[in-house]
């Protein structure tokens, strides 16, 4: 395998880095690994010795975005104390506060959404692969959370299925950063901070009545 030039100390991430900017912007066979290379700075070599091919660096891209996504949840969820689930108030403050992190992630990375609308115009048949593969540890993180209040007691949900819950938010989020992407790319980005409120402040309506928070 050929290797890198001495001179070359370039980092992993920072490869990573502007490959992600690449693909977001014009998907997996709209990017060429020449193109990486130049746009980093470094020759092929490097890339491959890094990564072996443009498809080990692309799930290298989507590696990277899901361990700070997923980091971010574990924090918070480690950071909670016993006390959240013997409390039904404290684990509603702690629920809002969950979806303030979720919103705010979410609403705030459009390269992250960027990327994986690129990768289901590119890849159709497997997104729910890679969605699989990334998002369902931070899927089930949570739904272990509501498992966890109502075996306590602290909380009455609507329903037995609480990953319906949590489904539930996620699509509409998703469908919001959509609407939300578009409107900037067409230069009418009518979803301003106001909105994102009115979405936090439905979503909140939505959870407390689905957990079973009293108003």
């Amino acid at each position: 395998m050929a290797r890198p030039k001495k001179n070359e100390t370039v980092q992993p991430l920072t490869l990573i880095s502007t490959a992600a900017s690449l693909f977001a912007e014009r998907g997996y066979h709209g990017t060429s690994m020449r193109e990486i290379a130049k746009a980093a700075g470094v020759n092929m070599a490097t890339i491959s010795y890094h990564f072996g091919s443009k498809e080990g660096l692309y799930h290298a891209v989507f590696r990277e975005l899901a361990e700070n996504e997923r980091g971010q949840y574990q924090h918070f969820v480690e950071g909670l104390s016993d006390a959240v689930f013997q409390d039904s108030q404290k684990f509603r403050q702690a629920t809002h506060d969950l979806l303030d992190l979720y919103i705010h992630a979410s609403t705030s990375s459009p390269l992250d959404f960027q990327l994986w609308n690129q990768y289901s115009r590119d890849f159709p048949q497997k997104t729910r692969i890679l969605a699989a593969e990334y998002d369902l540890p931070i899927f089930e993180m949570i739904v272990h959370l509501f498992e966890r209040a109502r075996d306590n007691g602290i909380i009455a949900p609507k329903t037995k299925n609480l990953g319906m819950i949590v489904s539930v938010i996620t699509s509409m989020v998703s469908r919001f950063c959509e609407k939300r992407f578009l409107d900037s790319v067409s230069g009418e980005d009518i979803y301003g901070i106001e909105r994102i409120e009115d979405l936090k402040n439905f979503l909140v309506f939505y959870w407390d009545l689905m957990l079973g928070f009293q108003p």
